[in-house]
């Protein structure tokens, strides 16, 4: 049996949509100005994680995907499984296919960020004429909706959250079921169509796919309430488990990795607190944005976010937006009278209070972190979702208006709402200070250029300061994600130290970090080093006097950028210098440098924010595993550092040993490991207290010709 169409026209809805996304992909282009390729070469915000997102395009232009870079983390590489981008495979892909472009990584970035403006306007018209709106009024609420306030502030530093195309197709599917349209016997196109929204819902965000799932089963309920009968429902709750079984899948290779290797306690960690934090403020939803090209509005904004504690900002509705809620509100308390609502604006309404009940601070997205779920912290995200049932609203009414009036009427009002809807939600100024950005991005492209023409391919560089990736954030003026804007603007003849992903051997850098400069200096150039890249933008008014100490360990002046803000040192001589010191074992301490013993953190370990190399929480009865980083047979140490109190112990075993702290204050010692095949257990035992704060660091036993001897 062949696939039937809905009743209207297909041809007609897609040629709808293509012009209702060319509209709104024209008014983006014009709005960002970035109509010139030249344009489009340059960062449009420096804010966020952009240039992470391009870091992961130039990985695909360079290995062809984005999660292992041979180019990051010097030299063991970048490997981003423990980074749970599972459920962004929809973005990844799209920017793969991307990657093949003749352009720049951050061009590519750029031109996804562009694409979603159109992309999404187009989905939410189809989206809203299947809900049964008539094609201007769809129009209309579908450019609104692409403009949003969300978009801009999240921006492409956000990328994939820029990107919501997930949220019309799970309002289209929530109100399909609650609406009885899938059913068993039901057309089988729209079982195809759902099926391919399900797929995409659980493939674009985490976030959407967790919003997208709850508009589902709240329209289930809904519809099963209105409908006496639990078969709605049914058919709500296994849509929800397609969403969450996509989901699954999408991040199985983290999950199996974490099986393997054990979990990452320093990456993606979300507590119940940061949950309530991000929730939704319900006043930012009729409040403009701080952005506001109105100064007095804008001021108004200003007023709202000066508060301890403000979460992120892009949950303003627009004013359509909000004359869209007041509808659904209408709605509502309607629907408990005798008034009858249309069941697709019931619907919407239900499902619109259900997002504000869910996202609020102290609501149920914070219960939902209490019972364990913590990696969707940002609940104030929901406002995506609200503005757009609030804009399906009035779509909806403007049709029925037109029906009654004529589409002559309504149109005219219709061209107004838009007008005024764009002026107040597009940003007087959508991503400020472009101009320097795009100088500072050219003045390292040309110091990087440079670095590549002194050095030999394959050559590597390391970064200074040290920064921990991902998710450490700024340092003074040095924004995170800051040092991987070399590897972005190289050609990729160089390799670079930053990117070894955090709270895993990969980031060999964390132990050195920690020893005074001489030291570090001497243990790189040792490690194979050719050269150092400073970015004195972290360091302040200590930038100057780190160069001079740097030019007396280099023996060789720095390079510097244009804007005199980042620097670069030969290492080679150094290098050779050093290895003449250590003699025959130079290779071996070299090697030792960076071969740091993949350690898994079982029980009893928790992060604490600091200066590397990283403290944690330990509890009594803790247990770590390590295992070699490169031969079978690797001989370790546990560099241990802890500050114990009167009527305290601390005992460090394995099967080999242990280390006992002796009476009070600072204690530091070295435990030996021989390391074999088999995983080597490290238990924590102490007296006197529950818990301790305490740093734990593993090295190979070479290395330490490199370190200086622990204090008595």
């Amino acid at each position: 049996m062949p696939l039937r169409w809905p009743d209207r026209r297909p041809r007609r809805l897609a040629l709808e949509g293509l012009l209702t996304a060319v509209v709104s992909q024209v008014t983006a282009v014009l709005v960002l100005g970035a109509w010139s390729r030249e344009r489009l070469a340059q960062p449009l915000d420096g804010r966020l994680d952009v240039v992470l997102h391009a870091s992961f395009v130039r990985s695909m232009q360079l290995t062809g995907w984005y999660s292992a870079g041979p180019h990051l983390g010097a030299p063991n590489g970048q490997d981003l499984v423990d980074f749970p981008l599972g459920p962004d495979h929809l973005h990844l892909v799209a920017l793969r296919l991307l990657a093949e472009l003749p352009v720049s990584s951050i061009a590519i970035v750029n031109l996804y960020y562009l694409a979603s403006f159109g992309v999404i306007a187009g989905v939410t018209h189809l989206t809203l004429r299947s809900l049964g709106s008539d094609a201007l009024p769809a129009a209309a609420g579908s450019v609104l909706y692409a403009f949003v306030p969300y978009h801009f502030l999240h921006g492409p530093g956000h990328l994939f959250l820029s990107m919501y195309v997930a949220i019309p197709l799970a309002v289209l599917i929530a109100v399909w079921v609650a609406d009885g349209r899938l059913t068993w016997r039901g057309a089988r196109w729209r079982w195809v169509a759902a099926g391919v929204c399900v797929v995409v819902i659980g493939s674009a965000s985490g976030y959407y796919a967790v919003f997208g799932a709850i508009c589902v089963v709240s329209a289930a309920t809904v519809g099963a309430v209105r409908n006496r009968g639990a078969r709605t429902l049914v058919v709500g709750v296994a849509t929800a488990a397609a969403i969450a079984l996509v989901l699954v899948a999408n991040v199985t290779p983290t999950l199996l990795h974490r099986a393997a290797d054990g979990e990452n306690i320093e990456v993606a960690q979300r507590t119940p607190a940061e949950n309530d934090l991000y929730g939704l403020r319900l006043a930012t939803l009729v409040v403009p944005e701080d952005t506001h090209r109105l100064p007095a509005l804008a001021r108004l904004g200003v007023d709202v976010n000066d508060v301890p504690f403000a979460g992120e900002r892009g949950s303003y509705l627009g004013v359509v937006g909000v004359l869209g809620l007041m509808a659904l509100l209408a709605a509502c308390f309607a629907g408990l009278g005798d008034v009858k609502v249309p069941p697709v604006l019931g619907t919407l309404a239900a499902v619109a209070l259900v997002m504000v009940l869910v996202g609020a601070r102290g609501g149920g997205g914070f219960l939902i972190a209490l019972a364990g779920f913590t990696n969707i912290r940002a609940w104030g995200r929901t406002s995506l979702v609200i503005a757009l049932l609030a804009l399906a609203a009035l779509s909806l009414l403007a049709t029925a208006a037109s029906r009654r009036f004529g589409i002559r009427a309504v149109a005219p009002a219709l061209a107004v709402l838009v007008v005024v809807g764009l002026l107040d939600q597009v940003p007087r100024h959508p991503f400020p200070g472009r101009a320097a950005i795009a100088a500072n991005v050219e003045a390292e492209r040309r110091l990087v250029s440079e670095m590549e023409a002194a050095l030999p391919a394959g050559a590597m560089v390391y970064q200074l300061p040290y920064h921990r990736f991902p998710e450490a954030g700024p340092r003074r003026d040095m924004i995170d994600y800051d040092l991987l804007r070399p590897y972005v603007l190289g050609s990729g003849r160089l390799r670079w130290s930053y990117g070894g992903l955090k709270g895993r051997s990969a980031d060999w850098q964390e132990l050195w970090a920690a020893q005074a400069l001489p030291v570090q200096v001497r243990a790189v150039a040792a490690a194979g080093f050719s050269a150092l890249w400073v970015d004195r933008r972290s360091y302040g008014d200590e930038a100057d006097g780190l160069l001079g100490q740097l030019t007396g360990l280099t023996g060789m002046p720095p390079r510097l950028s244009d804007d005199g803000m980042l620097a670069w040192y030969d290492l080679r001589a150094a290098r050779e210098r050093t290895v003449a010191e250590l003699g025959p074992d130079a290779e071996e301490v070299g090697r030792a440098v960076t071969s740091i013993p993949r350690t898994v953190w079982k029980e009893g370990f928790a992060p604490v924010s600091g200066p590397p190399p990283g403290p944690r929480v330990v509890d009594d009865g803790a247990l770590l595993e390590l295992r070699p980083a490169r031969d079978p047979q690797q001989a370790a140490v546990l560099i241990l550092s802890v500050d114990v109190s009167a009527g305290t112990t601390v005992e460090v075993a394995t099967h080999q040993g242990s280390w006992r702290s002796s009476g009070s204050g600072r204690q530091q010692g070295r435990l030996p490991v021989q390391l074999g095949e088999e995983p080597t257990a490290v238990r924590v035992a102490l007296g006197g207290t529950k818990d301790i704060v305490m740093t734990v660091t593993p090295v190979d036993a070479a290395a330490l010709r490199l370190l200086p001897e622990p204090a008595p």
